[in-house]
């Protein structure tokens, strides 16, 4: 597979802190096709932190195709209605979910806890039980394939533990625990 460039600026004085890319269900439900004109609907997204000359930390995002085929650029500001001001000085991790839909998570390296954010498949954000800080001395959680949140617990008692979160489905999974698949033939009772 030859390298290719999904995205190509010409503004100075930017810095790009972090990328991070995943497979996405349904992107932005933009309905493209391929040259057999069938409806593509699972692409590729990369979401940048990028901060300018005002240290003001924007997020682009883009969603694409494997062909390199770019399908949306868009610059998001994800934390700029929050409360919380000092949000946007941390640094986010995005993870693209299964089922639609991005988790944000930080874990500031002086505090001992994790802030967790779920925005759905246009960035806005989804408010949620969850939201905000959590206890954490492990520091460590990630998403299942069923869109469920593993969250490692604080230590007690010579043992840990994991708190299991099934997260916002923002893309349908049609009662196949997949968003890709619409029906099979034969069909499988659910």
């Amino acid at each position: 597979m030859v390298p290719f460039a999904i995205y190509q600026t010409s503004v100075q004085n930017l810095t790009f802190n972090s990328i991070y890319c995943n497979i996405i269900n349904n992107v932005n439900d933009v309905n493209v096709t391929d040259v057999n004109n069938v409806d593509v609907k699972v692409g590729l997204t990369c979401v940048s932190g990028v901060t300018n000359s005002s240290n003001i930390v924007n997020y682009v995002k883009i969603d694409f195709l494997t062909s390199g085929l770019v399908l949306n650029v868009s610059i998001e500001r994800p934390f700029e209605t929050f409360e919380n001001t000092t949000l946007d000085s941390l640094s986010w991790q995005v993870t693209g979910l299964p089922f639609g839909g991005y988790l944000l998570t930080s874990s500031p390296s002086d505090e001992n806890e994790i802030y967790y954010y779920l925005f759905d498949v246009n960035f806005k954000r989804y408010k949620w039980d969850l939201e905000g800080p959590q206890p954490s001395t492990i520091g460590t959680s990630f998403v299942l394939p069923n869109n469920t949140l593993m969250m490692a617990q604080p230590e007690t008692d010579n043992g840990w533990s994991f708190k299991a979160i099934d997260l916002h489905k923002f893309n349908n999974d049609n009662d196949y625990s997949n968003a890709n698949i619409k029906t099979t033939l034969p069909t499988i009772d659910h």
